[in-house]
Formats: structure tokens, sequence, C-alpha cells
């Protein structure tokens, strides 16, 4: 996945001697050699990117939450609870209370200094 291209070969490099029709051509194939590079240097970012996402998608991003947009469905609000207790529209309702232990006193005992 490394670049092709890494740098410019030796005999795209313009030179004195070179005449009007050599050095244009050079010109164009430098010109070119750069876009490629430039293209290459994208593309691998894109790729870099993508695979990041991916990573992150396959990890703790994965986690589907309820709601409209994520496909898994939440409970109607106006589904009526099985049982004499439960109403419409209510969330929770024919659940019954949370039982609590009842809170004692603490029973100090007489060996402490």
């Amino acid at each position: 996945d490394a670049p092709v291209v890494n740098e410019m070969p030796k005999w795209l490099e313009i030179k004195p001697e070179d005449d009007e029709k050599t050095k244009a051509r050079k010109k164009k194939l430098i010109k070119s050699y750069k876009s490629k590079m430039r293209f290459q240097t994208m593309d691998m970012k894109t790729k870099e990117k993508a695979d990041n996402w991916q990573n992150f998608m396959s990890g703790k991003g994965a986690k589907k939450k309820k709601g409209f947009f994520t496909g898994t469905k939440k409970e109607s609000i106006f589904k009526v609870p099985d049982g004499v207790g439960g109403k419409v529209g209510v969330i929770g309702s024919g659940r019954g209370l949370t039982n609590y232990q009842k809170q004692g006193k603490h029973q100090f005992t007489g060996t402490e200094e």
C-alpha cells in the first residue's frame, strides 16, 4: 500500500543542454508524474480514513441504540401492559412498585475504643 512512485527519476531533470522540444516533453512528464504522486497520496489517505472508520464501527461504535433511525424498535408508548393496573401512555405501568428493604437502626457494640 506504499506509494509506487516515490521521487522524480534523474532522467526527467531538465538540463541546460536540452533543446526546447525535449524541455517541453520533460515538463509534461514531470507534471503528469507529480499528478500521479498526488493522487496516490490522496488514495492512501482515503483508504486510511475508511479503515479507521471500519475499525471504529466493528468496536464500540457498532452498538445499536433503540430509536427511529436505527431499525431496532422501541416499545410503543400506547402499548397496554397485561394486568389490571396497566395504563395507556404511562411507561412502566403495571410493573408495581420497587421493593426496598426496611432500614433499621445500626446497633453499636461496646467494644470500640
